[in-house]
């Protein structure tokens, strides 16, 4: 089942409106093989995970979807982010949650890459350039 995870600081001025609004889309899309999980900067080990860094909390809130395809905690796993980081408090309304975890079931959203292009022929490839296969 996949993930909506909202990364966010529970003292934050954002939180409760942030908080209500997945709330509600859960209530809505409650008939979606879809778990809707709130991480809180209490959860270090959690963020860490997910490469996120919590100590940065001006880029809370965020969101991820989650489709754990090698099963619920292991990896490989494929993350979705909403919007950008730091970004979000603004744009996370039910609408847009709503609007993207129906894009995700649609197939239409891009797994989140967080590396160079990767070259696939060693006789191409340059420092510069980036990483190899």
């Amino acid at each position: 089942v996949p993930h909506f995870c909202i990364f966010l600081a529970s003292s934050a001025p954002y939180y409760s409106r942030v908080r209500h609004a997945v709330n509600s889309v859960a209530k809505r899309m409650s008939n979606r093989e879809l778990a809707f999980v709130e991480i809180t900067t209490r959860w270090a080990q959690v963020y860490k995970f997910f490469h996120l860094h919590m100590e940065h909390e001006d880029e809370l809130p965020t969101a991820l979807l989650v489709n754990w395809t090698s099963g619920m905690g292991n990896r490989p796993f494929k993350k979705y982010q909403f919007g950008e980081a730091g970004n979000e408090s603004a744009l996370l309304d039910e609408d847009r949650i709503e609007n993207f975890v129906n894009v995700f079931f649609s197939g239409g959203l891009k797994p989140l890459v967080r590396s160079q292009p990767v070259e696939q022929v060693l006789s191409d490839y340059s420092p510069s350039s980036g990483a190899m296969r």
